[in-house]
């Protein structure tokens, strides 16, 4: 037997955990050597299956194993192998066609998961404000301050970008307090209210690197803050 036919399981389970959107995004954020490991057991589980269902099928219809023996191509245990690939890619493709019909927004409520399990302390604030629309203040490195709502949860891919729609921004001083000086809620309600915000496009787009703090945000407490002089 060529050990080369392995790579064919192999590459079955490394486009399962890639692409099967139950599991891509928790192994964008895990080492690549566990995303290794871990294709190489799922590749085993596809190659056992195959295996078993190609056993059943030349027993049940023992034409088909004829006719294959036909093909000038002599390696021992091909097909199980590349019926485990096959059997990955369909399996990968169905699931995320049935995910996609059945649950709108599928991708972002296991992105969300994700982020649950493996995310940093800012990915998990992004996300609460994502899932519960609380407000963040957010502080950059240029001492830009922005408040607002994580309107979009990204994935880790490269340099990565988070998207808020802003509802004050201002900037820090020397001392690190902080001046909000743009009200995007006036804006809002002097072009018609609630309805306008979905036609006024205010979203900013920020890369994650830029970022040095996060906190969520409380009217009445940064009010009291300010009143006393620190509103850092």
């Amino acid at each position: 037997m060529s050990w080369s036919i392995l790579l064919l399981p192999l590459l079955g389970g490394y486009y399962y955990l890639t692409r099967c959107i139950r599991t891509k995004f928790r192994y964008k954020r895990l080492e690549r050597q566990r995303l290794i490991f871990d294709s190489s057991i799922y590749g085993f589980g596809f190659l056992f299956i195959s295996f078993a269902l190609w056993l059943f099928t030349t027993w049940g219809c023992p034409t088909i194993e004829f006719w294959l023996s036909k093909i000038p191509l002599k390696i021992d245990f091909f097909y199980p192998s590349l019926l485990s690939f096959l059997l990955a890619y369909g399996w990968t493709s169905g699931f995320n066609f049935f995910k996609r019909v059945v649950t709108p927004n599928v991708e972002n409520l296991y992105l969300a998961k994700a982020i649950e399990k493996t995310g940093n302390s800012m990915q998990l604030d992004l996300l609460k404000s994502y899932a519960s629309q609380q407000l963040l203040m957010i502080t950059l490195r240029n001492g830009k301050v922005y408040v607002g709502i994580a309107t979009e949860l990204n994935e880790p891919d490269g340099q990565s970008y988070i998207r808020i729609l802003p509802f004050y921004s201002g900037y820090r001083t020397e001392k690190q307090d902080v001046k909000l000086v743009t009200d995007y809620l006036s804006v809002y309600d002097n072009a018609g209210g609630e309805d306008s915000m979905e036609n006024i496009n205010t979203e900013t787009v920020i890369c994650e690197e830029d970022i040095i703090t996060t906190t969520f945000y409380d009217q009445e407490v940064f009010n009291r803050f300010s009143d006393s002089g620190d509103s850092s």
